[in-house]
């Protein structure tokens, strides 16, 4: 089995578990895969998959995820800042928990 396709199950997983905290790291791998699949022009190999996931910066994640909080905590955001920084958050920690 792939690791898209393991992926994949675990997804249906979280969905039937309503586990939002595994789910959302798992639909963004995803993502990454089909922009990597995309770039490519073929079906990514799991070395290919291996190779983005190794490509994580974790510092540049863990000060992505400190800008966001920051603003959060500042506070005074429009509903659409709001969105945007709540989304730069989430992806910040799922790099940071694909890569830890």
């Amino acid at each position: 089995m792939s690791m898209k396709d393991a992926l994949k199950k675990a997804k249906i997983a979280a969905m039937k578990a309503k586990d939002k905290a595994k789910l959302n790291p798992i639909n963004l791998t995803l993502a990454d895969i089909q922009n990597l699949e995309i770039a490519n022009g073929h079906g990514a190999t799991d070395e290919e998959v291996l190779k983005k996931l190794e490509d994580i910066d974790v510092d540049r994640a863990g000060k992505a995820k400190e800008r966001a909080q920051e603003k959060l905590a500042k506070g005074g955001l429009s509903d659409k800042e709001y969105k945007i920084v709540e989304a730069k958050l989430q992806r910040a920690l799922v790099r940071l928990s694909v890569k830890g």
